[in-house]
């Protein structure tokens, strides 16, 4: 990783972490990413709660 952080931007530089990424998957990875959660949050003075997915049900926002 240091190595390639040394590389100037350009092809080499990403060749260089396009194979650290496939060695460190193909080596070391500890375990497989299989689902990625991106929901949005709606905090603020107002919400009384934490309420992921806001845009499912907006009358859980526990507004005070």
């Amino acid at each position: 990783m240091r190595q390639a952080a040394r590389l100037p931007q350009g092809l080499a530089r990403r060749s260089a972490y396009s194979a650290l990424d496939a060695q460190l998957a193909r080596d070391s990875a500890p375990l497989a990413t299989v689902d990625v959660l991106n929901e949005p949050t709606l905090i603020s003075r107002r919400v009384g709660c934490v309420v992921l997915r806001p845009a499912l049900d907006l009358t859980a926002v526990c507004l005070k």
